[in-house]
């Protein structure tokens, strides 16, 4: 998938979600290319929450967008390697564990 359709199509999906209550300040991607050695391909999908929370709160944040994604980005999916949670102060909170997607 173009990286500018992975874009947009992620970006209407968290628009929607984030309309009700703003969850996240900030939403990017970046390559996961395992520290330069080679492009996979794939994206790591960063999200900066929009108010402070504990830790048990960042768990439900991180299963809440591995939920959504799963529902109504399926396609999209395949791209996203692991998704990160930023808090306020810009400090990984959490982070998905492997890779989200695996396909034979």
């Amino acid at each position: 998938m173009d990286r500018k359709v992975l874009i947009a199509s992620l970006n209407n999906i968290f628009r929607d979600f984030n309309r009700k209550k703003k969850k996240y300040s900030e939403i990017w991607l970046t390559d996961d290319d395992f520290g330069g050695l080679y492009y996979s391909g794939n994206y790591i999908l960063n999200l900066k929450s929009a108010e402070e929370n504990s830790t048990s709160s960042y768990r439900k944040k991180i299963e809440e967008v591995l939920s959504l994604l799963d529902e109504k980005a399926k396609e999209e999916l395949q791209y996203i390697s692991k998704v990160k949670i930023y808090n306020h102060t810009d400090q990984v909170a959490i982070e998905s564990e492997g890779k989200l997607v695996y396909e034979e």
